[in-house]
């Protein structure tokens, strides 16, 4: 009698940024009849969210401060859990609350996997990747990075892979999955100049009534949801933070994005995403001091933008060469990959078509 195939499990904890590539990946290892657990903190955002796309979930307590006895606890009871689960391999999607998982995982023995979602790898990604099987990046890494990695892109979630009819109508304000209060004012001021555009602006939910107090009648706003797709099915220009999820999908969708990287992300790693887009012409980027110092310049870029369908066209035409469904390639790349342990190469594959042509 055959056994079961041991689950995945998914530490997802922290932001949308980190939650939603784990849905994603879990999205695509389900369809391929894996079974898939979930690690996050006990009432963080993580577990409403997984829990409402039907994913078990187990949480643990998760203290903010790193050196302390709730730390140890939180380590204990990943051993705990862990321990009697035994799961198959553990994938980790960053942050500091994955700090406790990651550890039992490496005490315990059992294989780690790693995602970053950014250009410019977080804390928790450096730190573990030495001791990881591999570390699978939204975008190719920048500067020297120890460990074993590969360019998969970001996964991409099936509400944004099912979006088929586009239709070019709304001008979406993100400002991630906290909101971003000066982009909704700013924003919301812009649509009184341009009120033959429609403006959809996110805003986070304590900030809704204030916000959308006296709007301009083109103007409509949101608070964060999971459920983006009837959003993102009527975008004609979109502008964004710069986490690495985020853009993800927007370079999936081949959508015209204006990126304003939020100026106090770790190791301004926002910045360095929305370079590596602009310089390849797949968004414009701008800064948010520019908001602030010098906002009829920034008015001047967006009203072009938008009377120009042409280069609209162009920037989508070139987001959609960049994009990559990770979920896809790392779920590929696990079954395809392991010749490349098996056969000790010293050089390890950076793309996933060294792989599969090699």
């Amino acid at each position: 009698m055959t056994q079961p195939e041991k689950p995945i499990f998914i530490v997802s904890a922290g932001t949308g940024g980190h939650i939603f590539p784990g849905i994603a990946l879990a999205e695509e290892a389900k369809k391929r009849g894996k079974m898939v657990f979930f690690l996050g903190r006990r009432g963080g955002m993580e577990e409403k969210i997984i829990k409402g796309f039907g994913f078990p979930f187990w949480g643990y307590h998760f203290f903010k401060k790193l050196i302390s006895f709730g730390l140890l606890l939180s380590i204990i009871q990943c051993l705990s859990f862990l321990w009697r689960e035994k799961p198959r391999m553990v994938i980790a999607c960053g942050s500091y609350a994955s700090l406790p998982p990651i550890l039992a995982t490496l005490i315990l023995g059992f294989p780690l996997y790693l995602m970053e979602q950014n250009i410019i790898p977080g804390k928790i990604i450096k730190l573990f990747s030495p001791f990881a099987r591999c570390t699978f990046f939204g975008f190719p890494p920048a500067g020297r990075f120890k460990g074993k990695w590969i360019w998969t892109g970001n996964p991409i979630r099936r509400i944004i892979k099912e979006i088929r009819e586009k239709r070019e109508e709304n001008i979406l304000v993100l400002g991630g999955s906290q909101g971003a209060r000066f982009l909704s004012l700013f924003f919301k001021k812009l649509a009184l100049e341009l009120p033959n555009e429609k403006f959809l602006i996110q805003v986070r939910e304590e900030d809704l009534e204030k916000v959308a107090g006296e709007r301009p009648t083109n103007c409509s706003f949101f608070i964060f949801t999971p459920d983006v797709g009837e959003i993102f099915s009527k975008v004609k220009l979109v502008i964004s933070r710069a986490g690495g999820s985020t853009i993800s999908e927007i370079l999936y969708l081949g959508l015209p994005a204006i990126l304003i990287p939020y100026p106090y992300a770790t190791q301004n790693h926002q910045e360095a995403n929305a370079r590596f887009l602009a310089r390849r012409g797949g968004a414009v980027m701008i800064k948010e001091s520019s908001l602030i110092n010098n906002p009829e310049k920034v008015k001047e870029i967006i009203k072009s933008l938008l009377s120009d369908e042409k280069r609209r066209n162009e920037m989508g035409e070139k987001a959609k060469t960049l994009a990559r469904d990770g979920a896809e390639l790392i779920l590929s790349w696990l079954e395809l990959g392991r010749r490349y342990e098996r056969d000790n190469h010293k050089e390890y594959p950076r793309d996933l078509e060294e792989i599969t042509t090699g």
